[in-house]
């Protein structure tokens, strides 16, 4: 199992019993397979984003007014092309690695208790 095999296979267990940022994603995978540059960076995020939306782990907000008012994880509409578009382009206009103060999205198991 390659090294980013591997931490698919932890954000996946992740995703059963919590939410995951694009933030969290992103240094994962580039502590992981020691990375340098941005595309670099982007790209091997990005697949390991489509392989999690074929693990059933997608996309969405999960904010404090979210909490608190009791709605929970609100996963984005589209399919699994849009929904990597879409992040990519956010990405891309934000000319840097998501951060915590700016995430893109966050991440969950669809049909799970916690949604």
């Amino acid at each position: 199992m390659s090294g980013l095999e591997k931490l698919i296979s932890e954000f996946r267990a992740e995703a059963d019993i919590d939410f995951l940022d694009l933030p969290f994603v992103a240094e994962s995978v580039r502590m992981r397979l020691d990375l340098h540059g941005q595309d670099e960076i982007r790209h091997h995020t990005l697949e390991s984003v489509r392989r999690l939306m074929e693990l059933n782990v997608y996309p969405g907000d999960y904010t404090l007014e979210d909490l608190m008012s009791g709605r929970g994880f609100q996963f984005r509409c589209g399919s699994a092309e849009e929904l990597m578009s879409w992040i990519e382009s956010e990405w891309t206009e934000m000319g840097h690695t998501p951060t915590q103060e700016h995430p893109i999205c966050w991440f969950a198991l669809k049909g799970s208790k916690t949604t």
